[in-house]
Order: structure tokens, then C-alpha cells, then sequence
């Protein structure tokens, strides 16, 4: 074969593949297919998603979110009640008249008008560390009387920013970029192409190597992100407790036999630690949970996000407002 053929033939695979590739790249645009993992996108509209930088940690919100705030709280003489949960809490598919914490204020005012104040500071797909940052804020700014943590699953996992979107790698081992590995290529390369390329942040998300078990990603979280965080809440004044919602998948019964991730890892700790601690599948035992889901993953529709809130009523009343501080539990104004 001749130079000029073979430069012939490299320069037509070269082609070939650059074709095949621009194919793969449109095709992964146009089909959004989605990765392990949840990403924030920054660029969702305005009031939407916005990924922004506070105490060291992406947030985020959701738009819809002001109404879950409650800006009316925190009001003179009210226990003031702060949520810190994910897309569970803050009713991810459901009107703001319908999610949970509407419903817990309406629950609440229907035997204590006045008495409470609830904040629902939650947002879609937020790990323990996006939650500590709102937390962190609403200390400093709303003094709580009752912090209620909402357990699940992304609790131990931590955002990464790249570029302008924020990615949750949960378990994976990052390369030099800070990135899932993947192909063995220099770390500016990786980035760029990752930022880049729809095809490429796929294929390294999807195919990214992760040794962990999930005690090992766990363990950081329970020596110290969960425990600085009741004490952070306790520090500044409020009751904190925990819950635990249940997946949507099957009876809530079962997820007392065989408890999910959350329960197995921060229920006992929160028993050692007189924190109290609040297990979805118990009150909700013997609910059809056909009825109550918007989905498998965890989501609640109205009629289940009225169970959920019911019995966090019943427990901020039986459980959590004995331990509230004789100064707040005074008759509000009239």
C-alpha cells in the first residue's frame, strides 16, 4: 500500500469515526437518557434550579418553593418548625396546598390553632450536606424551636459542582478531574469533554467505577455529618429529631421486617443519642400502598401526603413538644 493510499484510508476511518460519534452525540441530546446518579442542571429558567454556593455546599430551588417556606413563619409566641428533607417532604409532584407540610400546619392548627409555625426548607434531590447548609442558615436567621431531619438514602452522598451544574457521585471513585473514572485520559481533557459533551458525561456517570459498600460511603456521615448536625440543631436552641419515610415499592409493614439503608444505619445511633426518632412504616402500617403513592420511589400523592402528615403531627405533639422549653410553649396572641 502506497503513503498516499494508506494516509487514504486513515483519514477516511478518522471520518468514520468523528461521523460516529457526532451521531452518538446528537442521539444522547435528543433522547436525554438518564445516568446513575441525579444531576442539577443550572440552566432550567429563571426562579428554577438555581445552583448557587452557600457555606460550601450547591443548593438549589425548586420552583413552587416559596409557598412550602411559609414566609408568614417565624411569628411571635409560635413553636417554629423547620423541615429539612428531600423531594419526599416537599411533595414532588403535588401542589404546595397539598404537600406534606401544608398539610402538617393544617393538621397542627386543627387542634392547636396558632400554636405552631411550620417552614418546609426541603428540596428535590438534596443530599445531608445541601440540607446542612440550609440548616445552617436557618439557624442563624429563623431559631427553630423543633429541627426535623428527614433520613434517606442520598444523606451520606455529597454534590460535586462542574462547570455550572452540580452532580451527585455518590459512590464513585473520582479521577484527577474530580470526575467518575472511567477512560484513562488527562484530567483538563476529561473535564472539557465532560462539560462538553452529553455523550461523554453520560458514558463516564454510566460506566464510572465505584468500590464502596455502602457502610464505608456511610461511615463519614455517621461519625461526623450527622452528629455535628444535631448538635448544630441543638445549639441553637431546637428540638431536632429524625424520621424516615418508606419507599413506595412495596407494604410499609415489610419496611419494618427489612428496613431500608437509613433506618438500619442512623436509628440506632439517634436512639443512643435521645434523639427521637420517628419510623414512617408505624403509623402507616396497613395503608394500601397503592392509594397513597405518586410513584415507587418514595413520592407521596395527596391522600398520602395526608397520612405522612398526620403522623408527624402526632408525633411533634407526643413526642417532641414535651421536650420544647416551658418559654415557648406559651398561649400565642389572639
Amino acid at each position: 500500500m502506497t503513503p498516499k493510499r494508506a494516509l487514504g484510508r486513515l483519514l477516511a476511518i478518522t471520518l468514520s469515526i468523528a461521523a460516529s460519534l457526532a451521531w452518538a452525540e446528537a442521539i444522547t441530546r435528543w433522547l436525554k437518557p438518564t445516568p446513575r446518579g441525579q444531576i442539577i442542571r443550572a440552566n432550567r429558567g429563571p426562579g428554577e434550579w438555581e445552583v448557587t454556593i452557600r457555606h460550601g455546599q450547591p443548593t438549589w430551588r425548586d420552583a413552587g418553593s416559596a409557598p412550602r417556606r411559609n414566609e408568614d413563619c417565624p411569628k411571635p409566641g409560635t413553636r417554629d418548625v423547620v423541615l429539612l428533607g428531600t423531594s419526599i417532604t416537599f411533595g414532588a409532584g403535588l401542589s404546595p396546598e397539598d404537600s406534606p407540610s401544608a398539610r402538617l400546619q393544617a393538621d397542627l392548627d386543627a387542634t392547636e390553632p396558632g400554636v405552631w409555625c411550620v417552614m418546609d426548607l426541603s428540596q428535590p434531590a438534596y443530599t445531608g450536606g445541601n440540607r446542612v447548609a440550609e440548616l445552617t442558615d436557618a439557624l442563624e436567621t429563623l431559631h427553630p424551636d423543633v429541627v426535623l431531619w428527614e433520613a434517606w438514602g442520598t444523606d451520606a452522598d455529597r454534590y460535586t459542582i462542574v462547570g455550572t451544574d452540580a452532580y451527585n457521585f455518590g459512590p464513585f471513585d473520582p479521577d484527577a478531574a474530580g470526575l467518575p473514572y472511567a477512560v484513562p485520559l488527562p484530567a483538563p481533557v476529561s473535564a472539557w469533554l465532560f462539560q462538553n459533551s452529553r455523550l461523554y458525561e453520560y458514558a463516564m456517570i454510566a460506566l464510572g467505577t465505584g468500590h464502596k459498600t455502602d457502610e464505608e460511603r456511610w461511615a463519614p456521615w455517621m461519625t461526623t455529618g450527622l452528629p455535628a448536625v444535631a448538635d448544630a440543631a441543638r445549639a441553637g436552641g431546637g428540638v431536632f429529631g429524625i424520621y424516615a419515610p418508606i419507599g413506595m415499592e412495596r407494604a410499609p409493614e415489610t419496611w419494618i421486617d427489612v428496613p431500608g439503608l437509613p433506618t438500619r444505619m442512623e436509628r440506632p445511633w439517634a436512639l443512643a443519642h435521645d434523639v427521637p426518632y420517628l419510623h414512617l412504616a408505624e403509623p402507616m402500617r396497613g395503608a394500601d400502598i397503592t392509594r397513597i403513592r405518586f410513584d415507587t420511589v418514595g413520592h407521596l400523592n395527596a391522600e398520602g401526603a395526608k397520612l405522612f402528615a398526620r403522623a408527624l403531627a402526632d408525633w411533634l405533639r407526643a413526642d417532641l413538644a414535651p421536650r420544647l422549653p416551658q418559654a415557648t410553649a406559651t398561649t400565642p396572641p389572639s
